[in-house]
């Protein structure tokens, strides 16, 4: 299922699966599914339960395609299989998706975030979310991990907060660990500040991406730190100065957890 550039889309769905073999087809029968909404005008994108793209063990192939847009995912969201014959694909261009359950992106499997305007796209995971991958890529940046976030569209100058993907709660472990195993990679943008592993203690929200930075009279706090603990190995990774949400307090109790390399070199 294709829409069109131009097309105008509202998805309310329960479940969503796409590329699966069900059980009334027969043995052998492979299933192709691909919904592609990338170029259409997405207003609405909320499925109550789970997402299943390409998983069966059967053979199938699923992929889905997202334009723009602020949407939800109730329940789990399953990408690709444990066995070769079988694949899914998710691509987000622009999209910034709140998962309420848990995530996987098996062997398979691959999610792709293009982010585009302020840079906040990809999933955000809740706290009761977990977070399993199984595809990993060959180095920094490589496209064919299971996660993978392009940012180079991304424009980092505006104020908030800039990710290409979250989770509620702190889960730095979880996340340096498939960022060392290039399960997660990345590609920084052309320009400006360069994303990075980080954990704010204020939002209570782990992500990858560009760190909020407190105004110049607090400023001086993050700095003096960063001299006791060597300019040189936190320049790269820690001070951007950017302002939180608008109209917010300012903060310094941001922790820099990862490199600011691509893919977390």
């Amino acid at each position: 299922m294709t829409a069109e550039a131009g097309a105008t889309v509202s998805a309310y769905l329960t479940s969503l699966i796409v590329g699966q073999n069900g059980t009334t087809f027969a043995d052998g029968m492979k299933v192709i599914g691909k919904l592609d909404w990338s170029q259409a005008a997405l207003e609405a994108f909320d499925v109550s339960e789970d997402v299943t793209i390409g998983f069966s063990n059967k053979g199938n192939y699923g992929e889905v395609s997202l334009s723009a847009v602020s949407g939800k995912i109730g329940r789990h969201l399953t990408v690709g299989d444990s066995v070769a014959e079988s694949a899914g694909r998710l691509e987000l261009h622009g999209t910034h998706l709140e998962v309420g359950g848990d995530v996987a992106i098996a062997l398979t499997g691959r999610i792709k975030v293009l982010a585009t305007g302020d840079g906040t796209s990809g999933l955000l995971l809740s706290n009761a979310s977990s977070l399993a991958i199984t595809a990993f890529g060959s180095g920094t940046g490589d496209e064919e991990a299971g996660y993978f976030i392009d940012f180079t569209g991304a424009d980092f100058s505006g104020e908030g907060l800039h990710y290409g993907l979250a989770w509620e709660g702190d889960h730095s472990g979880e996340l340096q660990s498939l960022i060392d195993s290039f399960a997660i990679t990345w590609i920084n943008p052309l320009e400006g500040p360069q994303a990075g592993l980080y954990y704010d203690s204020s939002a209570n929200l782990t992500y990858i991406g560009v760190a909020t930075i407190p105004e110049p009279g607090v400023t001086s706090l993050l700095l003096a730190a960063a001299a006791l603990a060597g300019w040189a190995g936190l320049s790269r990774n820690a001070v951007h100065l950017k302002r939180p949400w608008r109209g917010s307090a300012w903060r310094a109790d941001l922790r820099v957890l990862r490199g600011a390399g691509d893919g977390g070199e």
